[in-house]
Parts: C-alpha cells; structure tokens; sequence
C-alpha cells in the first residue's frame, strides 16, 4: 500500500470513531458535566406535594441563586419518575406521609437510584424537613448511594416524638393519623439508645465521605407546644422534645428564632429554619 492510500485509511478510522462516539454522546441520557450538583428535597410529616414544595421555596431559591446550574428533585412519597434529566414527583396527600417509615426509606432509595441512572450527577445533597430528615438519615444506614455528598436534617426527629405530643398533634389536625405515629413515639421511648446509635451512624457517614449536618430551632413549637401555646400544658403536660432535632448529631445548628403565642404559630416555628436560615443553609452547601 503506498503513502497516499495509508493516509486515506487512517483518515477514514478516524472519521469512523469520531461518529461512532458522537452517537455514543448523543444516546447518554444526560452528560455528567450538565448536572454539576442535585438536590433532593424531602418534605416533612403532614405536608402534601404542594405543600412541601412552597416550604422549601426560599432555600430552593437560594440554592438556584449560588449556582443556577442546581438540579432540584422534590422528593414524593410514592414515588419519582424521570424523563430525560426531568423529575416528575407523584402528587401525595398528607396522608401519605404517615406511612410506615421502611417505605417511605424505599421510595427515597429509589429516588435517589433514578436520579442517578437518569442524570448521573457529580454531587448529590439530601435536605430533609421534620420527618424528611429522619428518612433521608435512615435511608443512608444502607448500602451505599452513588455521589451523596450531604445530608443535611432540618427540625427533624431524629430521637423520636413523645406519644402524648404525637396524639396532640394529631387531634388539632396538624399531623394525619397513621403507622409513622407509632413509630415515632417507639423512636423517642427508646432515646438513651438512640442517641448512641445516630453519633455511630453519622460518624459512619462521615468517614464514607458524606457531609451530614442537623439545623433547627429552639423555638421550634412543634417539640414543646407550650411556647406557642402555654394553656397546652393543661393538656399535654411540660412536654419538651426539642433536642430530638439534635439526638446523637456531631455536627449540629441551633437557632433561635421568636415565637408568637397562638396555636396557629406552631406551623411557621416548625419552618422557621427553612425561611429565615436559607441563604445561610445554601452558603453551607457551597463547594
């Protein structure tokens, strides 16, 4: 074969691969490069989808406004589907959210599985409100899951909830009945262990290279009804849960934020971090 023909050849292989990666390129549901950081919102105990999406509102908007290029995922407690690079949460009740905490621990697995496969993201973040955090910390007590980097737990019971609180809680409407309930108040009677056993798991999680962090109020109603609502002694005793959003946490945020004495102010204590903390929490998260 002479000088030109070889050429020709070697001109045509290289033609040949550069088309064979292009459409190697082209079929890959979604370059690593184009999702550069996920986030994964989880919404808390009683919410709804839609709920649960304007509860996270300002630190989504925070999170967007340090790096535009963020991918948001709010999470549902039936399940995600993706299209593309795209996430389709399915519309839950508030209902749903009391489920037995193993499914919910499935659902969000499997989530965090479809984004994945999906999108195939550098960094992924899990931010858990109330009973949200205490899923995404349970769901991590597992095999490990490609790429979370962080873990952060916003006013979540991470020791549980006293059953009379829980009961309360339920009879005003604030929290829908269900299997969770019960699993919570097993969670706080159990709080010596427990403690113990969120220190050995988080540290775990910190050696595999995952971040986890807990934020909350002392001022967050929801664990001591009584600072919103002082007549609710009567009911439910000096009932002081608070330190469930810190049980075993080697990393912890405290905040203290005004409470207004009215039982319609329990909810805006319980998200209180979320609003007012966002720029903050969003800043923590920064590379």
């Amino acid at each position: 074969m002479n000088a030109g023909r070889v050429v020709a050849a070697l001109v045509a292989m290289a033609l040949a691969l550069s088309t064979v990666t292009a459409q190697a390129q082209t079929d890959a549901p979604c370059e690593v490069s184009c999702v550069p950081l996920a986030v994964v919102l989880v919404g808390g105990f009683g919410t709804d989808l839609d709920g649960a999406t304007a509860q996270f509102a300002d630190l989504r908007n925070a999170l967007i406004d340090r790096n535009p290029a963020t991918l948001i995922v709010q999470f549902s407690y039936l399940a995600t589907q993706f299209d593309g690079c795209r996430a389709h949460p399915l519309v839950y009740s508030s209902s749903d959210t009391a489920q037995d905490i193993q499914a919910s621990i499935r659902i969000l697995r499997e989530t965090l599985a479809g984004l994945e496969d999906a999108c195939r993201p550098q960094r992924v973040v899990i931010i858990g409100h109330s009973l949200g955090g205490l899923i995404a910390f349970d769901a991590l007590d597992g095999p490990p899951l490609t790429h979370v980097s962080d873990l952060v737990t916003i006013d979540s019971p991470l020791g549980g909830v006293p059953e009379r609180l829980i009961q309360t809680c339920i009879a005003i409407d604030f929290c829908p009945s269900g299997a969770v309930a019960a699993q919570l108040a097993d969670l706080y009677g159990r709080s010596a262990s427990i403690e113990t056993d969120n220190a050995r798991r988080a540290g775990d999680l910190i050696q595999s290279g995952v971040q986890v962090s807990a934020w909350g109020s002392t001022g967050d109603c929801f664990y001591d009804v009584s600072l919103c609502a002082p007549i609710a002694r009567v009911f439910v005793g000096q009932v002081d849960a608070r330190e469930s959003q810190w049980f075993g946490m080697p990393d912890v945020v405290r905040k203290d934020y005004p409470v207004t004495k009215s039982l319609a102010s329990i909810a805006v204590s319980h998200t209180a971090v979320l609003r007012v903390a966002a720029a903050e929490l969003a800043t923590a998260l920064s590379p």
